[in-house]
């Protein structure tokens, strides 16, 4: 279909290779820009804004050092529902183990410009031409990177934006299928992006099995209407089939392993965080309910724009309806079964493929009023509707100092004199990329013993207690008041830290404990030596005994 608007420009006179560098630059800018101010902030340190990028660190370095899948040596625990990621990183860091806690960084910058090179070159409407340009189109250009959330990605240290160039690779081979008909290499290209990108991470499952809807629904549904098979009807129930099996592949051969370790079938941080907790019969669990659904889209009005938007494109769009249908079912299926919210991480790749579908879109809508409005419509979608997630990238520097005043801290207090003892806590990350000694975790992500009290109702001081002296917990260091009510008995307190954030928003301190007697008595003595040292701006340090 001709393009409509004169803002769009035809392909022959875009300038693609200039408008992937503009669009560079002005990632590398933002970037650049809050690297800087995190370490200035810092004092100097590489400091990812989520304590989880450090889970994920931890997992691949004691997975390539010592072969064991968690993040204390000897200690196996499903404590992450990206194993791909985790195999990438464990494998780099064989092979470059001096950079190992800067991969993260790399990788997600690699993969942010595979993202923009994708989202450049297949659509005409934050472009350049060849020849002259106006300010306006090069500012467009180079805010696009940042409407895709990109910076805040690369420093929350994590594999969103692996998976997200994934899943635009796994949609441009679904689109492939669908306009240029199924063979057998475009089908193992399909397949092979289902599969890399639900290794890399299990949310993948559900844009695959949106593309499956997508390329099976429309000829079995003209052939029910024609009471004739269509012709292509097999070959697309094949390609659909191929690329489901193939995003299933992982989740299944992880939940064996699982298994085979006493273990649950999903890993720690799904049954924790989903209704699988919950005693639930299997219908209950598997069928969404509203509330759940409202609650995950209220936390992200910029995606109910573009779902709004999705679902009328999916009806009547005037192009992409495959792909926008597949998008909604993914995006639906995400909000029934997957969470959203923290940091906006979960559901960013949701995002950046409705703006690049909604990028698509928008020149080819013969309706008038879109026609001559467009111009706003842009300004909504590059400058006003992801004003929150702006928000993200400006405030991101400041959640990398309150990892370095909390979680960090607490990693150097428990390395300095927890030395090879146990410390049970309940944010893992930074913890047990410094600490060296065993794990239980209050969170239950890397301490499948605790993930079973909360699966059997029995998640109480009483039973951590047991565990406590089982694992010879020495230190306790939890959020208060959040986990107040799971310090074992025979804890004392020792020492409180106040904090202003932390990665639980409704903690006031951290809170140590040890066993009464000797133990909170050198507790006691080695945190007034650490006192002194601590990051300025830590907070009230309140020492008892």
């Amino acid at each position: 279909m001709a393009i409509t608007s004169a803002l769009a420009v035809p392909p022959e006179e875009i300038d693609r290779r200039r408008t992937f560098w503009v669009a560079c630059a002005g990632l590398a800018i933002v970037t650049a820009a809050l690297m800087i101010t995190i370490v200035v902030l810092t004092r100097g340190t590489l400091t990812y804004i989520i304590d989880d990028a450090y889970i994920h660190l931890s997992m691949a370095r004691t997975f390539a050092t010592t072969g064991t899948w968690g993040v204390v040596p000897g200690d196996w625990e499903s404590a992450d529902s990206s194993p791909g990621w985790i195999l990438l990183l464990a494998a780099l860091i064989k092979v470059v183990p001096a950079v190992t806690e800067w991969l993260p960084f790399i990788i997600n910058g690699l993969a942010a410009l595979v993202v923009v090179w994708l989202v450049t070159g297949r659509q005409e409407l934050v472009v350049l031409r060849r020849g002259r340009n106006s300010p306006a189109r090069y500012l467009a250009v180079m805010l696009l990177p940042s409407v895709l959330f990109l910076p805040e990605l690369i420093v929350l240290g994590m594999e969103h934006t692996v998976q997200t160039a994934l899943i635009l690779g796994l949609l441009i081979a679904f689109e492939w299928l669908v306009r240029d008909g199924v063979t057998a290499r475009r089908v193992l290209v399909y397949a092979l992006f289902s599969l890399v990108g639900s290794a890399i991470r299990f949310e993948t499952l559900f844009l695959s099995a949106g593309c499956a809807l997508g390329l099976v629904v429309p000829p079995l549904w003209s052939s029910v209407r024609l009471r004739r098979p269509e012709p292509g009807l097999w070959p697309r129930i094949g390609a659909a089939a191929a690329g489901t099996a193939a995003a299933v592949i992982p989740i299944v051969v992880m939940g064996v392993v699982n298994l085979a370790h006493g273990a649950f079938f999903f890993p720690n941080s799904i049954v924790e965080k989903t209704a699988l907790l919950g005693h639930q019969s299997l219908l209950q669990t598997l069928v969404p309910t509203w509330s759940a659904i409202s609650s995950n889209l209220g936390l992200d009005p910029f995606l109910i724009v573009l779902l709004g938007f999705g679902i009328v494109m999916a009806i009547r769009g005037p192009v992409l309806r495959p792909l926008w249908a597949a998008w909604v079912i993914g995006t639906l299926l995400h909000a029934s079964y997957g969470q959203f919210g923290w940091d906006d991480r979960y559901q960013a790749y949701l995002v950046i493929v409705g703006i690049w579908l909604t990028l698509r879109t928008l020149p080819r809508i013969e309706w008038a009023p879109v026609r001559r409005h467009l111009m706003l419509a842009l300004v909504l979608l590059l400058v006003v509707l992801p004003v929150g997630k702006f928000d993200y990238m400006v405030y991101a520097p400041e959640s990398a100092l309150v990892q370095t005043q909390v979680q960090q801290q607490m990693a150097d207090f428990l390395a300095r004199y927890y030395d090879g003892r146990t410390a049970m806590v309940n944010d893992i990350g930074r913890v047990t990329w410094e600490h060296r000694g065993g794990l239980l975790d209050a969170w239950a992500l890397a301490s499948v013993s605790v993930l079973r009290l909360q699966y059997d109702g029995e998640y109480d001081s009483a039973h951590t207690t047991v565990l406590a002296r089982q694992d010879q917990v020495a230190a306790v260091a939890l959020y208060s008041p959040t986990f107040n009510f799971l310090v074992p008995q025979g804890y004392v307190k020792v020492a409180v830290w106040q904090i202003g954030a932390g990665a639980n928003q409704d903690a006031t301190a951290v809170i140590f404990y040890a066993p009464a007697g000797a133990p909170a008595q050198a507790m006691a003595s080695d945190m007034r030596a650490f006192a002194p040292d601590m990051f300025p701006g830590s907070g009230a340090v309140t020492i008892y005994g």
